[in-house]
């Protein structure tokens, strides 16, 4: 038997900065930088690029003040629902909190968006609710209880789906408009008469007792790296701000009789661009960690004997290590 152990290390490339794990005070800073960045984006009249910051600024740290200026931007933006069910939630928090002038803010758009909110009714007849039926809409599962209720959505298509055990999946792209109600019924399935022929037949488990092949393994992995591409694509993104911002630093900090000078621009610039590096350093570091994450998981797909067969080992492990300034691990592979 032979033994092979490769090992592997992420750690920061962007200079003066660090990877490190991000806690509830870098949290706070890199919220407060894409906050910042989404108001900037909007006064400049990019109000879809400046709608994606300030949801990044809502998840890092969620605030009633960024709630309400992310509201006001999908009401800007067109996406009408989405802003009035922000207004309310901010509405209930500026109500607990005492703030009067959010609460007021918030009731006047709400009031203003009902009156041309667009709504889509998805009805379900009684013949059309067949065992395991499941309606989505735009992908996300519709609770039975909301079928037939008229709820608000986004103007726009709206994709619906309908889906059963044996038989045959519904689609249909419904057009919302505003100030229109929709509605739109899903028709009873038909049996799936291909699905018998298309079901593999069974055989008997090539695995140990106790292993289970699991089929999710590489549909995780594909999450895992849409996760991974997206935070490289924010990473690159704050990386392109980081030599803008220092840039702008440079242009404003002249060296005078030998000695660097920085006007108040400057300085804010430069402090800009350490920021922008910092999201660019975990982002990118966080995309590295979750590519080998996914290429881990989808070359391992399957029982243990499956594994070997389709890699030639016997055995693979992935042993994760984690430090201050770095996240690693360590790939052991036996036959």
């Amino acid at each position: 038997m032979k033994i092979y152990v490769v090992g592997f290390a992420v750690t920061a490339a962007l200079a003066p900065c660090r990877l490190v794990l991000a806690d509830e005070g870098d949290a706070r800073v890199l919220a407060e930088s894409f906050f910042r960045e989404g108001r900037r984006l909007m006064d400049a009249g990019q109000v879809a690029e400046g709608c994606r910051a300030l949801e990044a600024s809502q998840r890092l740290d969620p605030a009633s003040g960024t709630l309400l200026a992310l509201a006001t931007c999908h009401e800007e933006e067109g996406r009408s629902a989405t802003a009035w069910s922000e207004f309310n939630q901010a509405l209930s928090v500026a109500r607990r909190d005492g703030r009067t002038d959010r609460a007021r803010f918030a009731a006047e758009h709400i009031a203003t968006l009902e009156s041309a909110l667009p709504r889509l009714a998805i009805d379900v007849a009684p013949e059309s609710r067949v065992p395991g039926l499941v309606v989505l809409r735009n992908s996300a599962e519709l609770n039975e209880a909301a079928w037939g209720s008229a709820l608000p959505a986004d103007p726009g298509v709206v994709v619906i789906e309908a889906r059963a055990p044996g038989r045959v999946p519904w689609t249909l792209q419904a057009r919302v408009t505003p100030s229109e109600t929709v509605r739109v019924s899903v028709p009873a399935l038909a049996f799936d008469e291909t699905a018998k022929a298309r079901s593999p037949a069974p055989s008997a488990p090539d695995a140990p007792s106790g292993a289970a092949y699991r089929p999710a393994r590489r549909t995780i992995a594909i999450a895992v790296a849409g996760v991974a591409a997206a935070a490289i694509g924010v990473g690159v993104y704050a990386g392109v701000r980081t030599l803008q911002k220092r840039s702008d630093s440079d242009s404003e900090c002249p060296t005078v009789g030998g000695e660097l000078r920085c006007t108040d621009q400057g300085a804010e610039d430069n402090r800009n661009a350490q920021t922008w590096a910092t999201v660019a350093d975990v982002t990118i570091g966080i995309g590295a960690i979750g590519a080998i994450v996914a290429g881990y998981m989808w070359l391992t797909a399957g029982t243990p004997r499956k594994r070997a067969t389709a890699l030639g080992f016997s055995e693979i492990r992935l042993m994760p290590t984690a430090e201050r300034r770095s996240l690693g691990g360590a790939l052991t592979a036996t036959w």
